[in-house]
This record gives C-alpha cells, sequence and structure tokens, in this order.
C-alpha cells in the first residue's frame, strides 16, 4: 500500500514491526488473547475515534453504529466488512475486505434496500474492469464463486486472502502479488494453484502447516520469497522436490518442514541439497515426520543430520523423528542462539543430545519417548555449568524413564532453573533434590508415584503442584 518505503537496505516487513512495535509502546495499541491464545491487537475507543476522525472519508468499516454517509464518498479508499462496492469510489478503491451478508448482519440489507442505486454489482464491476486498481483483497470471510473465478483480473492486487480448501488457478496471473494467504481452519487439505511459480513478486506464501500435503513443482523460481510458512515433502514426482529449497536463501522467521518420512533412504540427499545451513534468516525451525515407522529408521538420522540449520537459529522443534540417535550438531554449542528446544514423539530415542552446552537455552520440553530409559551424564555435556540459563524444563509421557542423574556434590547444573514439570514418568523412582536448584520457584509432578522431592527446606517459597483429578492442586 506504500504505507512504509521500501529500499534494499531495510526491510519493510521488520521496519513496520518497529512501527507496531512503537505503537504498542505508546498504548496506541493493546495487546489481547483470543480464543486460540492468540496475539491480537485492538484499540481503545478514544484513540479508534481520534484515528478515524483523522482518516476521515478514507475508511469505512460497517458496523452497527457507523454513519453510512462515508460511503458515498468519492474519496473512499479502504473498505471493511461490506458484500458490496459504493458506484462512487470504484476507481478509487485500494482495499477491500469482504464479508457476506449472513456475516455482515442486518445493517447491510437495510442499506442495500435504502440505497439500491447506489451500490454496483460485485460481478459488472470485475468484467468491467473499473476495480482494477484495487490492491489488497481479503475474502476469507466469504468468497462467491465468481468473485473466486474472476481473481485474475485483479493485475494490481499486492494481496490477497482467501479460506477455503483450494485455491483458484487464476491466481497465478498475478504477477504483482506479494502475498498469498490462506487461512483455512482446522486439519482441512488445502490445495495450492500448480502454476504457482509464475508470481515471480511472491513474498510471503502463508498456508496453515499441517493442511497442505503437496508443494507445486517450481518453487525455487520464487526468489524473492521471504515467508514460506509450511514445506510439505511428496512421496512422488508430482510435487516439489525438498532439494527445490536451496534456491530460497531469502527465508526468514519460522519454517516447516512436514512429511519427512517420505525421504526414503534413496532420497535422504534432497536434505542435504536444502543447504537449510545457507538460510541465516529463518529463526524458528519445525522438522516434523509426521507418520511414525513400525521400527527405527536409519534414513531418519540420515535426514536429520542433513538438515542442519543456520548457527543463528532461535527455536528448534523435532517431531516424529525414529532414530536412535541425535546428530552432534543438536547440541553443538556453536548455536549460541538457540532458547527454546522441543522433541516430540521421538519414539524410538535411546539417548537425549548433549544440550546442556547451549548458552542461551531457556525453554526445554521433552515428550512421547517410550525407549528412553536413562538421562545420563551425556545430557549435561562438559562444561563447568550445564544449562547456564535454562528456566523451564518440562519431561512428558516417558512411561519407561527409570534413571536420571543429576550430579554429584556441589554439580553447578540447572541454576536459573524456575519451573520444572514431570508428567507420565512412571517408572521414575528417584529421591530428587533440589537443594542444587538455587533458583526454582514451581515444580509440578502428574503420574510420577515412585518420584519424591527432597530440599524443600531450602527452598521455602518453592511450590510443589501435584495432578489430581484432572487439575493441578498444590501440595
Amino acid at each position: 500500500m506504500g504505507f512504509i518505503p521500501s529500499d534494499r537496505k531495510n526491510d519493510p516487513i521488520a521496519m513496520g514491526i518497529s512501527f507496531v512495535d512503537d505503537l504498542i509502546s505508546r498504548s496506541f495499541f493493546q495487546i489481547k488473547l483470543n480464543r486460540g491464545s492468540n496475539k491480537i491487537l485492538t484499540m481503545h475507543d478514544l484513540i479508534h475515534d481520534l484515528a478515524s476522525l483523522i482518516a476521515g472519508n478514507e475508511c469505512f468499516t460497517l458496523q452497527n453504529n457507523a454513519s453510512t454517509d462515508v460511503l458515498f464518498s468519492s474519496h473512499l479508499r479502504h473498505l471493511y466488512g461490506c458484500p458490496f462496492v459504493p458506484i462512487n469510489t470504484q476507481f478509487a478503491l485500494r482495499s477491500f475486505y469482504y464479508v457476506s451478508n449472513l456475516e455482515s448482519g442486518y445493517l447491510t440489507g437495510l442499506i442495500k434496500r435504502k440505497e439500491n442505486n447506489i451500490f454496483a454489482d460485485l460481478t459488472g464491476l470485475i468484467k468491467s474492469g473499473i476495480l482494477q486498481y484495487l490492491k489488497v483483497l481479503d475474502i476469507s470471510k466469504g468468497c462467491p464463486p465468481y468473485l473466486c473465478e474472476s481473481i485474475g483480473y485483479f493485475k494490481h492486487l499486492r494481496y490477497v486472502s482467501f479460506s477455503q480448501p483450494k485455491i483458484p488457478e487464476s491466481v497465478c496471473l498475478l504477477y504483482n502479488l506479494e502475498t498469498l494467504q490462506n487461512k483455512l481452519g482446522g486439519f482441512v487439505e488445502s490445495q495450492l494453484p500448480m502454476d504457482l511459480c509464475w508470481l515471480i513478486s511472491l513474498k510471503h506464501l502463508i498456508v496453515p502447516s499441517y493442511s497442505v500435503n503437496l508443494i507445486p513443482v517450481g518453487i525455487s523460481r520464487l526468489r524473492n520469497l521471504q515467508t514460506l510458512s509450511v514445506f510439505a515433502v511428496c512421496h512422488d514426482n508430482h510435487g516439489a522436490s525438498l532439494a527445490e529449497l536451496k534456491e530460497l536463501n531469502n527465508l526468514k522467521r519460522k519454517f516447516c518442514i512436514t512429511q519427512l518420512h517420505h525421504l526414503t533412504c534413496d532420497r535422504t540427499t534432497e536434505a542435504e541439497e536444502a543447504c537449510l545451513s545457507k538460510k541465516e534468516q529463518l529463526t524458528h525451525l519445525t522438522l516434523d515426520w509426521t507418520y511414525v515407522p513400525v521400527s527405527a529408521s536409519i534414513s531418519h538420522e540420515q535426514v536429520l543430520n542433513y538438515l542442519r540449520p543456520h548457527t543463528g537459529i532461535q527455536t528448534i522443534e523435532i517431531c516424529n523423528y525414529s532414530g536412535r540417535m541425535y546428530p552432534d550438531w543438536l547440541g553443538d554449542r556453536q548455536f549460541s542462539r538457540i532458547s527454546t528446544v522441543k522433541l516430540t514423539s521421538c519414539y524410538y530415542c535411546e539417548k537425549l543430545p548433549s544440550l546442556g552446552e547451549l548458552p542461551c537455552l531457556k525453554h526445554l520440553y521433552l515428550s512421547n519417548m517410550p525407549e528412553l530409559k536413562c538421562i545420563g551424564s551425556e545430557f549435561y555435556g562438559n562444561s563447568n555449568v550445564s544449562f547456564p540459563l535454562l528456566e523451564t524444563l518440562r519431561f512428558g509421557h516417558m512411561p519407561d524413564w527409570a534413571e536420571w542423574w543429576t550430579g554429584e556434590g556441589d554439580a553447578n547444573l540447572f541454576p536459573c532453573l524456575v519451573n520444572l514439570e514431570l508428567v507420565g514418568c512412571s517408572m521414575l523412582n528417584k529421591s530428587f533434590s533440589v537443594i542444587n536448584m538455587p533458583s526454582l520457584k514451581t515444580v509440578s509432578v502428574g503420574h510420577c508415584d515412585k518420584l519424591t522431592i527432597e530440599g524443600r527446606e531450602s527452598h521455602p517459597h518453592l511450590q510443589v503442584n501435584k495432578w489430581i483429578n484432572y487439575t493441578w492442586k498444590c501440595i
């Protein structure tokens, strides 16, 4: 939309985030959590009224107390929450958030009945090319068939958002498109257009992580791509090979690779050719094998070894991994920025990686490892201080874990640990001492009947919670 100046030196998204952070610090925006525990930005009523006053006739949001006078202004540029477009704004409109009649409520019908000759039919506007200057189109709250089929007419679109299982092929005619988003909820399968590679200006491809089963061939041509929310490895030649990631070195922030189980022994080199170590701007990496085989897999070990990220990575999640061992790079002290590690459903792993030497690790989550029987000294590494900044440590659902080595004498382990949680570790038979954990504030224990906690007298303010009748209770 041109609100943020762009040049080669500064990333517009980074600048935009800094602007929003500044507005939050000045209380222009307020952060709240929605039902899905996601952060959303809200605005105080007084601030909203001031912003509306300054925006004048350029913006309109359909709501129960809104004045409809703005709808008839030739200066209207941004329209939110309508199933129609006023005739006067046909040439001026730059952003349009479409909402169906059902979603927009009774006010829409009232306006249309009262001013029937004021509002144009969208079908006619699309065919005539009158909306050709539209740059932002959000049809995630309802998408009429004619609008979906005609999306290719909007040649100047920079952003388009859907919420449907199949994104139309006509999207691939939008050569200026920079952001393509699908807000489809749940685990409904989402299909990307097969000619996606023609969107040479595309910078952000945002789709639900676990709804995509195939990435179209040729995605390596999208050299400007900065956001790729998920890459699903295909089991045959109909989709893109993981090796196509080699050319996408501008990827930033969060990235997820799913269906890695398709990389059988004859395809493990695809992981090496992906060259994740060259993607220096990634901060959050998720590797998910999705399907767990009936026995341990050597190919999983080879693939994970090849998928070594850049040392600047901050968060690593590994799910459904079926190798017996972890690669040496996981726990290498060169990864000096890692703050969070999650190892989930690694069913055949018998030993944990040496994570104690990661200098900035703050949060460690380990769960669903039925083959793990012992956590020994190798977990802590060879440093004088192990887990120097770790604040949160969670163990969950390790039914055969029986031994936990926690050092000897004055071993300096977990000096900054605040929260410790152990759930579903029924075989862990140990008198666990908290004396050498000076920062510990909370210990939560569930279904670990053989575990006892010693040294509570050294922590007078220590809170111990126990999982009783599906709820945590302080004991």
